[in-house]
């Protein structure tokens, strides 16, 4: 039997230049010869130049021109049709999984289908590509008939190219599903997670009615401005959703009104419906990021897995890593914990760890209207925190604390809301003496980042060598959550903050995604918060945790390979915050590192990029990878093989550049395999029989 072979187009994941982000987009499909090996084994991501144009398009209905709406075909202003489809492309960098797009005119001109009529891609997904032209409805059923996964996500399907609805989905009788309203205004606010059935991509959740607190719009806060006693609550804790009624879908989850999540076979292949606007983009603490990005990697993986091609991934980490772990403290505006880091950070330098500390810095600067503690505490505390810095390896961030509250003149100088406030909450004030409220923040954000840097003058502040050079970097994590808006984006890019933990784009690193202008990406580094269910609220601070759900989330993060990083306010050696170092530090092949630690790990792994294929000869099948960009010698890759077992798999061996590979540089997985590529390029293959 002749070898056939396919390869399929470049993962693009880069930086270009040293600071300024251009991430890639594999917008375009690579030639496949006539003899290669469908399907390509690259996630296909349909970005839809006839919903985009809907964008620049006038609205021209009666119905588009209410208040509030965009005065565009694409009406609604929660979120711009681009963060859609950028966001899942930005999670599967983050997870390594290579993607390309693919366009309306291909999609009508048959280029989802490959050599003896089968799919070309394991899995296409389309959420909310409003817009289609019927010459794309063919050759969509055809792919699945022929055994295809469509993922569509809400409103996709529903309308013509000239914007006038289709009053239900195009493929509607495929999908099982139908429009509610046959209209173009068919949104509603759902704010509940209900798991129905026992499937797979619902396997992660737990049963009962969950607290659905995605965001409902790009501008929205995690939390809300504060209430008159100080207190936060939540904004609009709900998220825009397709209404729609099931007419022959498996209902896998409900929303409020109505299903959620659902999937219909049809031929070959499979529909799944996920019904919210923007799926994937979370703002700050309580919100199910995690939740949502697994429905889209249990979907993918078993696409591959129906397939029968290996899944070939860029790992998220250095190769002797299979996790990696985060110790935040976010000490606030506590001077008592403030005073307590330097012997919290010797416990946790005795445990082989080291941790990231934030705190409003006015707490502690010298001759402050804020008296917790006087000014000789003060500077004791300044020279505890300068020996955990070179003693033991802490790294001190930013909490804000740089000028007070802008929002009221009530508060005492020590209360908690003094110092402690993000950016988000002050963009619409006017401060006299300052231009706008964003000028306040900048500048109360650049006071404490001075502050920071005053103290420790000299000191390796996060990174080895820095502090001689005078350049430690500056990290940043915001009282709140409340940096989620774009001009706090721009406030902390201007600033030169590398790190941030606001935004949630699925629970890897991930370079900040602008929701204003497509295409951007900020130049700092968002290090999401590590959510999981307790009760019905997703929680990310080990405050609502016990120690049985914390156990729970650190091994499920741990064993998807994902960043551990569940935040506490308390010191290492107390609580539930030491039992999360000791039982995180003992799972196996973590990272434990800083938040400066992953930032240059990410700057060096956004430079790699793979381009992976298979072929297929009797029963044994051969997983190429193609890697280049690496500067890195610990930089790997993953392969997720379907029905990864012993009892199934068998005779497996690696090779690079066509030399076997010793049991040095690869292992075994939990789902198959993982290989050290190295630096430079290089050409590795993965061989086994099924």
């Amino acid at each position: 039997m002749k070898k056939r072979t396919a390869w399929a187009a470049i993962l693009a994941i880069g930086i270009a230049g040293s600071l300024i982000l251009a991430v890639l987009r594999a917008n375009l499909l690579a030639p496949v010869s006539a003899g290669g090996q469908f399907p390509i084994p690259v996630v296909a991501i349909h970005v839809s130049e006839l919903t985009q144009h809907l964008e620049a398009t006038p609205a021209n209905y009666a119905d588009l021109n209410d208040p509030g709406m965009s005065g565009f075909q694409w009406w609604p202003v929660a979120w711009h049709y681009f963060t859609i489809y950028e966001a899942l492309e930005d999670a599967l960098r983050s997870d390594g999984t290579p993607f390309v797009e693919v366009s309306d005119a291909q999609i009508s001109a048959g280029q989802l289908m490959g050599g003896d009529g089968l799919p070309r891609y394991p899995i296409v997904i389309s959420l909310a590509t409003e817009a289609v032209d019927d010459a794309e409805v063919a050759p969509l059923r055809q792919y699945v008939a022929a055994g295809g996964f469509l993922f569509v996500g809400s409103s996709a399907f529903t309308r013509h190219p000239d914007g006038t609805t289709r009053g239900d989905f195009a493929l509607a009788a495929e999908i099982g599903l139908q429009m509610v309203a046959p209209r173009l205004q068919n949104w509603y606010k759902n704010d509940v997670f209900t798991k129905v059935a026992d499937h797979l991509l619902v396997a992660h959740f737990p049963p009962g009615d969950l607290h659905w607190r995605m965001p409902l719009h790009s501008e929205q806060m995690s939390l809300s401005v504060m209430h008159a006693e100080g207190s936060p609550r939540y904004g609009e804790a709900a998220q825009y959703t397709w209404q729609v009624r099931a007419t022959g879908a498996e209902v896998l989850a409900m929303g409020r009104a109505g299903p959620l999540l659902t999937d219909r076979p049809s031929g070959n292949g499979h529909l799944i419906y996920y019904g919210a606007m923007q799926p994937l983009i979370g703002h700050g603490t309580s919100d199910p990021g995690m939740y949502a990005y697994v429905i889209f990697r249990q979907v993918i993986e078993w696409a591959f897995a129906s397939a029968r091609a290996p899944l070939v991934r860029l790992s998220p980490w250095r190769y002797p890593y299979d996790a990696a772990l985060l110790i935040r403290h976010d000490l606030e505006n506590s001077a008592p914990r403030i005073q307590g880091v330097e012997p919290s950070a010797q416990f946790e330098q005795s445990l082989g760890a080291k941790a990231d500390y934030y705190f409003t810095t006015g707490t502690l600067r010298i001759g402050s209207e804020d008296q917790q503690i006087s000014d000789a505490q003060k500077e004791e505390a300044i020279a505890g925190l300068r020996r955990a810095v070179s003693l033991y390896g802490a790294t001190i961030g930013s909490h804000n604390g740089g000028l007070p509250n802008p929002i009221t003149n009530t508060l005492a100088a020590s209360a908690y809301d003094y110092w402690h406030w993000g950016p988000d909450q002050v963009l619409n004030l006017n401060k006299p003496g300052y231009a706008a409220g964003k000028t306040y923040a900048y500048t109360s954000i650049l006071n404490s980042f001075q502050d920071i840097e005053q103290w420790l003058s000299g000191l390796d502040n996060g990174r080895a060598g820095c502090g001689a050079a005078n350049n430690c970097p500056r990290i940043w994590a915001a009282p709140y959550y409340a940096a989620t808006r774009e001009d706090s984006y721009a406030i902390l890019e201007k600033l030169g903050a590398i790190t941030a933990g606001e935004q949630k784009d699925g629970p890897f690193p991930h370079w900040t995604l602008s929701t204003q202008t497509a295409g951007k990406h900020y130049t700092f580094l968002t290090l999401p918060l590590s959510d999981w269910v307790v009760g019905a609220e997703a929680v990310s601070a080990l405050e609502y945790h016990n120690a049985p759900s914390m156990h729970a989330a650190v091994d499920f993060y741990a064993r998807l390979g994902m960043l551990i990083n569940i935040h506490g306010h308390n010191l290492a050696s107390i609580g539930l915050m030491r039992d999360y170092i000791t039982y995180a530090l003992a799972k196996p092949r973590i990272w434990s590192t800083n938040a400066v630690g992953v930032y240059d790990w990410w700057r060096v792994r956004s430079n790699v990029a793979i381009t992976p294929s298979y072929s297929k000869m009797k029963d044994t099948i051969t997983a190429h990878v193609t890697v280049s960009g690496a500067s890195d010698t610990e930089t790997a890759i993953e392969i997720t093989i379907p029905d990864w077992s012993p009892d199934k798999i068998s005779a497996v061996h690696v090779f690079r550049d066509g030399v076997v590979v010793t049991s040095d540089d690869y292992r075994a997985t939990r789902d198959g395999v993982k290989v050290k590529a190295g630096a430079g390029s290089a050409r590795l293959e993965v061989r086994y029989a099924e």
